[in-house]
């Protein structure tokens, strides 16, 4: 008679503990590749936050180069909420704005005192972005009063080159809530007039309602 060799295969336990070793083994490997989904789509997110903002600081930055601090009528002696710029001839200004109710900025361009000041007339320049918001803007002019004009011309407290800081705060929902994205600029920025520039009557205050 032919012996018939047992052969030996999984016991019903050593099956068990196998299906548990892998599924435990997956568990870490779908939480590894989630973390790592999650972390990708943060710093994504805060790249655009940060591109978004440096965007809006880049044009603030070019129109103060290019051309000098409006004084007339503004009180440059505390923190801002907008900032008026005229060209060096006279020919041109602009206007940025701080919306707080909105937690926007806005940009206006020629827009003369006389003139009906209406939402229309300015644009938005805050980041294209319906999930980021400016929550703060404030301007800090110095001097505090045109360092060209006759009467300060023995002042030494303003004989010095205009400049402007800005100081601003960024932020982004997150897109399953929690506490949003944020990332604060500042930059200062010298204007590059060195004379007295033509006086005109422009926009100094403003109303979007």
């Amino acid at each position: 008679m032919k012996k018939i060799l047992n052969k030996k295969g999984f016991t019903l336990i050593e099956m068990m503990v196998a299906m548990a070793i892998f599924v435990m083994f997956l568990g870490v490997l779908i939480g590894s590749y989630t973390d790592i989904v999650k972390s990708q789509q943060e710093a994504n997110d805060y790249r655009v936050l940060y591109s978004e903002a440096r965007r809006v600081f880049d044009k603030i930055t070019e129109e103060v180069r290019n051309g000098a601090i409006y004084y007339k009528n503004i009180d440059y002696r505390s923190d801002n909420q907008s900032l008026v710029l005229i060209s060096m001839d006279g020919d041109r200004h602009v206007v940025f704005e701080y919306d707080e109710d909105e937690e926007n900025i806005w940009f206006g361009e020629d827009i003369l005192e006389e003139q009906i000041r209406k939402q229309t007339d300015y644009l938005l320049i805050s980041p294209d972005n319906d999930r980021i918001s400016v929550t703060e803007f404030n301007v800090f002019v110095s001097p505090v009063d045109d360092p060209y004009k006759l009467e300060n011309t023995f002042n030494d407290g303003l004989q010095f080159q205009p400049k402007v800081t800005v100081f601003a705060t960024f932020e982004m929902e997150r897109r399953k809530g929690g506490t949003p994205y944020s990332v604060d600029l500042q930059t200062t920025v010298s204007s590059r007039s060195y004379s007295t520039l033509p006086t005109i009557d422009i926009v100094t205050s403003f109303d979007f309602n």
